[in-house]
């Protein structure tokens, strides 16, 4: 088990600076350069704060994508808010990584990799082969549970931004089916920038929309708008 101290954080960078970790298959293709390169990343990166409690511990892995050359590498962030959780999540990848080595016989893509560890907050952040950063997502199975009150303050929030209004302007046709302005899913911090910015509220609100597509066929396309608590959004 790594050895990870009990320094309490209210930024997961802190933990990835001091401690990532390399899916076996990764190393092997010598993608990631020798000298330790969490600092690095983490600098890149946009405030990662917890959503409930400050951060006991994290694990960081970059995973593998299961292709030989590899073309993207998913950045895991597993992170843990006390110290029964993080040694839970230890013990699972400790078991992940002896699942990988008795499985790892070269050709072989059968390979396991490190998603779905058990954890009180996850992400997967995508990075190239030279370690650049792209998207992050967050990846909680709680995501998409949403207090009623939250859920009903982010739609607010929504409601009276300017990216909502011009999409509602130009959508007249809309059908009522279609339903009305609601709350999907929390939102990974990574999409509010600029990084030191605090969020109150990280919701992804959800409006859907008919587009038109050839042949006079229309399909109902989802537009989502993710929102730091301000009165700024993004369109998804």
């Amino acid at each position: 088990m790594k050895d990870n101290p009990p320094v309490m954080s209210s930024d997961l960078r802190t933990f990835l600076a001091r401690d990532l970790r390399i899916h076996p298959r990764v190393a092997y293709q010598g993608i990631v350069p020798d000298e330790e390169p969490g600092p690095q990343i983490a600098a890149d990166l946009p405030q990662l704060t917890p959503f409930r409690n400050d951060y006991y511990g994290a694990i960081c892995v970059v995973d593998w994508d299961h292709r030989l050359p590899s073309l993207m590498l998913p950045l895991r962030i597993y992170a843990y808010y006390n110290q029964m959780s993080f040694e839970a999540g230890e013990e699972a990848y400790d078991d992940r990584l002896e699942e990988i080595g008795r499985r790892d016989k070269y050709p072989e893509f059968d390979v396991p990799d490190f998603d779905n560890l058990a954890a009180d907050e996850a992400y997967e952040i995508e990075l190239d082969t030279a370690a650049r950063i792209g998207r992050c997502r967050l990846t909680s199975a709680w995501r998409r549970q949403i207090d009623p009150t939250d859920a009903e303050a982010a739609v607010e929030i929504a409601a009276k931004s300017s990216e909502y209004q011009r999409l509602e302007a130009n959508t007249t046709d809309r059908p009522e089916r279609l339903g009305n302005l609601e709350a999907v899913s929390w939102s990974e911090p990574c999409a509010h920038a600029p990084a030191s910015a605090v969020t109150a509220i990280r919701i992804n609100a959800r409006f859907t929309v008919r587009r038109r597509r050839s042949l006079g066929r229309s399909a109902d396309t989802d537009r989502v708008l993710t929102h730091d608590g301000s009165d700024r959004s993004r369109a998804a």
